[in-house]
């Protein structure tokens, strides 16, 4: 997936502030799925403030960084939570797992 530096710092601090309010490792595997565990490894790619970055992503760990944005907005639901945890407003956050979803299903599509 191509990101933008934004995006990915948005994923980054995402899967950052999921993991400091979701603790317990058994209840993120649940949320997250048993790839969920590599999407710390998967954000920390390097960046160029300038440029966007192109991610390669399993299909699995495509679902694990919608369900967490997506539990993200459940844990927070008051845009000073968001912005203090995450960095982002809210809404910054739903667009990203919007067009996550809309990409991958424009890829699905395009796949066959």
């Amino acid at each position: 997936m191509r990101l933008t530096p934004s995006q990915l710092d948005l994923l980054g601090r995402s899967a950052g502030a999921f993991a400091e309010l979701v603790p317990d490792e058994a209840q993120r595997v649940f949320v997250l799925g048993p790839e969920g565990e590599s999407l710390a490894t998967l954000f920390a790619v390097e960046r160029d403030p300038d440029h966007s970055s192109d991610v390669r992503a399993t299909d699995g760990q495509l679902r694990s960084v919608h369900a967490l944005l997506v539990t993200l907005l459940a844990l927070l639901p008051s845009e000073r939570e968001c912005v203090e945890r995450v960095g982002y407003f809210r809404a910054n956050v739903s667009d990203v797992a919007l067009g996550l979803r809309h990409g991958y299903a424009k890829a699905a599509v395009e796949r066959g």
